[in-house]
């Protein structure tokens, strides 16, 4: 029966596989990126820098780390640590967001022209679709501006129409109780002081001002009044407006 052997050092504990050094391997990354803040960070790099921190900072650091080490250990530290530094954007609305920094790219993968290559092209869609989005951005904004502008405009004329009929209806009133003006035109009598105090009261209600007896008629004849009532007004109002033209 043949028994399969153990790999080289299967069971042992490993060096660097504790939170202890983990924590050393990212503080001594953070402090060299501190120290430069642009540029690629290279395994070579941070061999010399652990040396000399184990010499300036030896309780801190108590131990050096070789290429090994880094390249087993810390390359996922290397990498997220070169990632291109981005630049937060914050605006009144909330919508935050982050756009790469050029000059840190070119200066990281100046030398590495693939490299170069994909993070601009990156921004370069990121411009366009930001640009295609303000385009669309600016073209709702258009419509809707026009959209108030025709309301606005609607609104003015609503408003010249309603001052026209106010109007109206003032000449009517005032012109009712002169003789003259109730044969030459056809209108009744629509202001009287003794039998209008109830109407001179409430003169929101129009109705009531120009018919203040209606309220006073028979219960049973109501909806017959108020329809030969609204007839002659319309008919009056309609005579008005073609002699005053």
């Amino acid at each position: 029966m043949n028994k399969s052997k153990n790999p080289k050092g299967a069971g042992r504990k490993r060096k660097y596989d504790n939170p202890e050094e983990q924590t050393r391997l990212k503080k001594l990354v953070y402090l060299y990126r501190e120290r430069n803040p642009s540029g690629i960070i290279r395994i070579s790099h941070l061999v010399r820098f652990s040396e000399e921190m184990n010499t300036i900072k030896p309780d801190e650091f108590p131990s050096t780390y070789n290429k090994d080490a880094w390249a087993n250990w810390g390359r996922e530290i290397i990498n997220l640590a070169n990632e291109p530094i981005t630049i937060k954007i914050e605006s009144e609305s909330g919508n935050n967001c982050e756009i790469p920094n050029f000059s840190d790219i070119v200066d990281k993968y100046i030398h590495d022209k693939p490299k170069l290559l994909e993070h601009l092209l990156t921004c370069e869609n990121l411009l366009h679709d930001s640009l295609t989005q303000n385009n669309d951005l600016t073209s709702r904004n258009n419509v809707l501006a026009e959209q108030v502008k025709t309301l606005k405009l609607e609104i003015s004329q609503l408003e010249e129409t309603i001052k026209k009929y106010e109007k109206m209806t003032l000449e009517i009133a005032h012109h009712s109780g002169v003789e003259k003006y109730r044969t030459k035109y056809g209108l009744k009598k629509q202001i009287s002081v003794s039998k209008n105090h109830k109407a001179f009261d409430n003169l929101d209600d129009l109705r009531s001002f120009l018919e203040p007896d209606l309220n006073q008629k028979n219960n049973t004849k109501k909806i017959k009044i108020e329809n030969e009532i609204g007839q002659e007004e319309n008919l009056m109002l309609a005579n008005w407006t073609k002699l005053r033209n």
